[in-house]
């Protein structure tokens, strides 16, 4: 009592509390993690300042204005008629297509538990190749979205062909901080009982905890993998299921908060591009 009746009669009590509460574990953390912030941010802001659109770069200017502005687009038959005949029928008839059990030369991948797989796209498959790691004109967009350093980082033909599971890829998630551009070419017709993609129209930018969010990706990549929608509906942004006829093409920038959906029906059969700046080419089921 003789202490407290010191402190306020010196006016140290209120500078000693503040000092105290300072010096706390839980004000240190967070000065640490204030700081940590601040310093992702400038690997952020430096990564992102090397990135320069031009959108004079791309002749498929509308989807250039879509994703720059919502994120992705939907484009109605990006293939011709007779050019998705061919690649169909070099694709449609490849063995595991729809079991996942493929025994041959492209590279596979399957992922069982997902009931989703993956065939590499080589020059065995020509006309399917011309459409993927050998179409400029879907490079030149990626290129004018996200600078001269994207690059074709994955080229798949993709089956999720399993009702029975829960692909994994149906959580909302958000891929990267970074560059990662997807292109999904379908192959078969994609309804809401075809595992379409769901993208959060205007989630790459709206987003105004984006960048803690990156923190944690980066540093706690186990621990904030995923993600949820209700921090994100509070937004009031627009959730939009990306299905097309046969030959349309979805692309996203998967910086969006986007999800796959539950395959009822038919296999859904398609081509993905991806482009980053950073990853080497390889063959990828998501």
């Amino acid at each position: 009592m003789a202490i407290r009746a010191l402190l306020r009669a010196t006016g140290l009590g209120g500078p000693i509390r503040s000092a105290i509460q300072y010096m706390s574990p839980e004000a240190r953390s967070r000065r640490l993690v204030s700081k940590s912030m601040s310093l992702f941010k400038k690997r952020y802001d430096s990564y992102w300042h090397d990135i320069v659109p031009d959108r004079a770069a791309t002749k498929m200017v509308d989807a250039f204005d879509a994703v720059s502005r919502d994120g992705f687009v939907v484009i109605p038959d990006y293939l011709s008629t007779s050019r998705l005949e061919e690649v169909r029928k070099e694709v449609l008839n490849l063995p595991g297509l729809r079991d996942g059990k493929y025994v041959g030369d492209l590279p596979f991948i399957n992922r069982q538990n997902d009931g989703i797989c993956a065939f590499g796209v080589t020059d065995a498959v020509p006309a399917t190749h011309a459409a993927t790691v050998g179409n400029e004109e879907l490079h030149s967009l990626a290129r004018a979205l996200f600078g001269k350093t994207a690059r074709l980082s994955a080229s798949s033909i993709l089956s999720k062909y399993d009702k029975d599971r829960v692909d994994s890829s149906e959580a909302p998630h958000w891929d990267d901080w970074r560059v990662r551009l997807k292109m999904f070419i379908y192959l078969t017709d994609v309804d809401e009982t075809s595992a379409p993609t769901l993208f959060v129209k205007g989630s790459v930018s709206n987003v105004p905890w984006r960048l803690e969010k990156d923190f944690a990706s980066v540093y706690f990549p186990k621990g904030s993998a995923g993600g949820s929608w209700w921090p994100v509906d509070e937004l009031g942004l627009e959730k939009v299921i990306c299905t097309g006829k046969a030959g349309s093409m979805l692309v996203f920038d998967t910086r969006g908060l986007h999800a796959g959906t539950r395959l009822t029906g038919s296999p859904r059969i398609m081509l993905m591009n991806m482009y980053t700046t950073h990853m080497p080419f390889t063959h990828r089921v998501f």
